[in-house]
Formats: structure tokens, sequence, C-alpha cells
């Protein structure tokens, strides 16, 4: 089979001759694809102008996947693709509706997403980040058994003396304003970075399914998690065992329901000085209290 060329500056504007592995000829059309919701983001498609729109549809999908935020989605496609802002049939042959140097535009859909999740567990001061891959059937309520799920084990890797349990978590969607997607590629860098907008995030809703409160855009949660039953285990370990929190390689070897990636674990840093010893105040009060004797003569 012959190799196409990759480079556009060896792609004439005209329909090329492409042959297959039989030796047949085909004419082959290259297109221009814009997503939707990120208009300044292009790629480029090259197909023969035999195939069906559905496999172009394949196609555009296919692309996508250079990006992370799409990268080993299932059924990943296009969808609602248009032509000069007309919308193109489910069914029909990509040269009928389509020729060499046309612009389109499309949605984008699949069964699945990744979740950029932040983990903010504030007793031992701590942050885990990673992506989480879930359908989008799921019920909110199952994503945050999930996430608690992957923390404990986390957690556990690093000998932290205690468990946190679904009652101790707090989710919170993260929103994007349109005006941070244009001209970036680094929604994650404005949108759920170390100055996060709290005014931005609101609350996933109980009841609720995973599509029905995220998308590709608006994919970042953060999580809050506050140990409710603190006579379960004794505070000063749980301050001890804040230290020395790196990527480790016994990550990899976590086995969790969804698949996850990119996890990180550090120690959570503070917004200014004040926030710091408010919060060390505090802990250093509850220790306090704890290491007080309980001896009904008190």
């Amino acid at each position: 089979m012959t190799n196409l060329p990759e480079d556009p500056r060896y792609i004439d504007d005209e329909n090329y001759i492409y042959l297959d592995k039989d030796g047949n000829a085909q004419k082959m059309i290259e297109v221009t694809v814009h997503w939707n919701p990120v208009p300044k983001q292009v790629i480029l498609v090259t197909v023969s102008k035999n195939d069906s729109l559905s496999y172009l549809c394949f196609r555009i999908g296919e692309a996508m996947e250079k990006y992370s935020t799409f990268s080993g989605l299932t059924n990943l496609r296009a969808i609602n693709l248009t032509n000069n802002q007309v919308l193109l049939p489910k069914i029909g042959t990509i040269g009928d509706y389509i020729k060499t140097g046309d612009h389109l535009t499309c949605d984008i859909a699949s069964n699945d997403i990744w979740i950029d999740v932040q983990v903010e567990c504030s007793l031992i001061q701590l942050v885990i980040s990673f992506e989480i891959k879930v359908s989008f059937t799921i019920p909110n309520e199952t994503l945050q058994y999930s996430l608690v799920e992957i923390v404990n084990k986390v957690l556990n890797t690093r000998s932290v003396p205690f468990q946190y349990e679904e009652s101790d978590i707090q989710l919170k969607k993260v929103l994007i304003e349109q005006q941070q997607t244009e001209g970036s590629q680094d929604y994650k860098k404005n949108a759920a970075g170390p100055n996060i907008n709290r005014k931005l995030a609101v609350d996933l809703r109980k009841g609720q399914q995973v599509g029905d409160e995220l998308d590709y855009l608006n994919r970042y949660v953060i999580c809050s998690l506050e140990k409710r039953k603190k006579s379960e285990f004794d505070l000063s370990q749980a301050a001890n065992s804040s230290h020395s929190y790196t990527v480790n390689d016994t990550f990899n070897d976590l086995t969790c329901t969804f698949p996850i990636r990119s996890l990180k674990v550090e120690p959570k840093v503070y917004s200014n000085p004040y926030e710091m010893k408010s919060h060390n105040k505090i802990q250093n009060e509850s220790m306090s209290r704890q290491k007080m004797c309980h001896c009904d003569c008190f």
C-alpha cells in the first residue's frame, strides 16, 4: 500500500490518487474539521470520496485522540457534522457532500469521559490529583464511591493510619467559561490550576448521571475530604504521616474499579500564610483535646 504523505506541503489542493491494498485507484480528499466548542482548534482528515459519512465521523474521532482529553475513549466519533452550516446526513457517500478544502464543523461524542480530579485531604495537608475514565451513564454516587476507593488505596501505600468513608467527601465541578477555552489548549491551567476560582465550583447533584453534570470541557472535579468521625483515629499520627509524599512507582500497581492515569501526590500549598496558620491552629487544638485524659474525675 502506498504511504500517504503527511506533510501538507506535499498535498495538492486537488484530489490525488491513492492505491488501496488491491491496487485499485481511489480519489482522496482532505478536509479541515473544527470542533464546535473550540473552533480555533483544527484537525485535518484524509478520506476517500467513496467512503461513507459514518466512516468520516469515525476518522474524525480517531484524529481527536491526539488530544489527551479524548485519548482512549470508547466509541469516539463526530456527530452533528456540518459543511458550510448545512447539517450532513448520517447516511451517504462523502463525495456527494464534501470536496477537498471544505471546512467542516462537528460535535464529539463517546461512551465515556476522562474526569480530571483534584482531591484535597485537609487533615494531612495533602493533594492527590489524577484522571479517571468512567461511563457517562454511571450515577454520581458511583463516581463518589470510586474516588474514595482510589484515595484510600493511595493513602494505604503511604501508611496513613486511617481510611476515608463516602460521607467524608464533597464533590464539586469547576465550570469553564467560554472565553477560557479560546486560543488555549491548556484548559486545566485556566480552570483547575493552583488558583482555582471557587466561585465557578458547584456541587455535583445526587441522583444524576455523570453525563448530566460533566462534558469534555467541564470535566474538572474538586474533592474535599474531611474526616467526620475523628474519634476513630489518632490525629497526632495523621499529622506525622503528612511528610514525604511524592510520586511513587507503587501507584502504578493500584487496581481500581475504573481506569486512572496521571496520578500525583503532593503537599498542599496554601495561597497565603494566614490560611496555613489557621489550619495548623485548628489541628493543634484538636490534637491537644485528644491527648487530655477522659477519666470521670476530670
